[in-house]
């Protein structure tokens, strides 16, 4: 049988729009990483725009997240990578621990998460 590994980035947070309206006002590359330092939080919460990509990721699949079969969701422990997996594959994540996990081990390792 063929397993499918499906890697997903979690939505906007709230650490990210300042740096992203400056970079689409046209900022240079370092100036919108110099931005995104600024803002940095290690566990921002999504924003309603992140919940909205969150949600709409299960959409861009064929035939939608009910027809991946999901067997496990493995998410890092931030609330934005758990929020944005529960709201992409809701029914997995309803399924509750024996389909959907959290690991400190995933957690990013920029900014000030050290």
């Amino acid at each position: 049988m063929r397993k499918r590994l499906l890697l997903l980035r979690h939505g906007q947070a709230l650490h990210n729009p300042r740096a992203e309206a400056r970079r689409a006002a046209g900022c240079s590359f370092d100036e919108f990483l110099h931005t995104m330092k600024e803002d940095d939080a290690l566990d921002a919460d999504l924003t309603p725009l992140g919940r909205q990509q969150a949600a709409a990721a299960c959409n861009s699949v064929d035939g939608g997240a009910a027809s991946l079969g999901i067997e496990l969701i493995v998410a890092s422990s931030l609330s934005r990578a758990i929020e944005t997996a529960a709201l992409a594959f809701p029914e997995a994540a309803a399924a509750g621990r024996d389909r959907f996990i959290s690991l400190d081990c995933l957690c990013e390792r920029s900014g000030s998460s050290g």
